[in-house]
Order: structure tokens, then sequence, then C-alpha cells
């Protein structure tokens, strides 16, 4: 749901945004072109305390997608079930300023099993966007 937010400001908000960076999301895109595994499900049961709306609210910013115009680092993981690699091809082609990087190995908790990697990429990632 992070990289849903981040879209929504960037979209919302343009002269906020300095730079974008999507790891392992929707992207507010519709998913079932790519059959995956639906995380709503899993999240109503096993995260009972969150609110209705974080499993129910459905956006789809995809035809608002191309408007992104500040640089963006995808990063995804190749063993995703929930947001597959296709996901990430798929945004990085309608994106219009995007790098994608593929975690080998990587699935949805990537930032957290990976974090070294992770980390570099973002930090190689913001230090090229304070030059530009």
């Amino acid at each position: 749901m992070g990289g849903i937010f981040a879209i929504a400001a960037a979209l919302q908000k343009t002269e906020l945004v300095k730079g974008l960076i999507l790891i392992a999301t929707s992207g507010g895109i519709n998913l079932n072109r790519f059959q995956v595994q639906d995380w709503r499900q899993f999240y109503q049961q096993e995260y009972i305390e969150y609110p209705d709306w974080f499993v129910t609210t459905k956006v789809d910013y995809e035809q608002n997608l191309p408007d992104i115009d500040v640089n963006t680092l995808l990063i995804w993981g190749d063993q995703d079930p929930i947001s597959p690699i296709a996901v990430g091809q798929y945004l990085n082609q309608i994106l219009q300023k995007s790098k994608l990087y593929i975690v080998d190995g990587g699935d949805h908790q990537l930032a957290e099993q990976c974090a070294d990697e992770v980390g570099m990429q973002i930090n190689d990632y913001l230090k090229n966007l304070e030059r530009d």
C-alpha cells in the first residue's frame, strides 16, 4: 500500500515530489492481468487491527502514471508472488524516467530480507537525485 500513497503524492503534489522509489508495489494499477495472489485476504486474516479501508480501498492510477515526471527507482524481487517482476517491468515502461532494479531471489519482503542490497540501490539513487 505504501507505493500507492507515494504515487498519489507524486500525482497530486507534484511540486513537493523530487523523486520516487517504489518497492514491490501494485503501483495503483489493476493486477488482474498479472494473475497474482490477492494480498487483501491474507491481511484481513493476519492483521485484524488494520482498518477496513486498508484492504477494501482500490484505486486505479494507471491512466495517470505517464504524468509522473520525476526520476523513479523501481526495486523488485524476482520471486515475488504478490507483485511479480512483470508488474515492475510494466511500470518501468509506463513511467517516463524510471529505472528497474531486480533483486535476485527477492520476494515481497525483499526490503527486509535483502536490506543491504536494497539500501545500496536507494543510496545510489538519492546521490544521483541530488546531482540533478
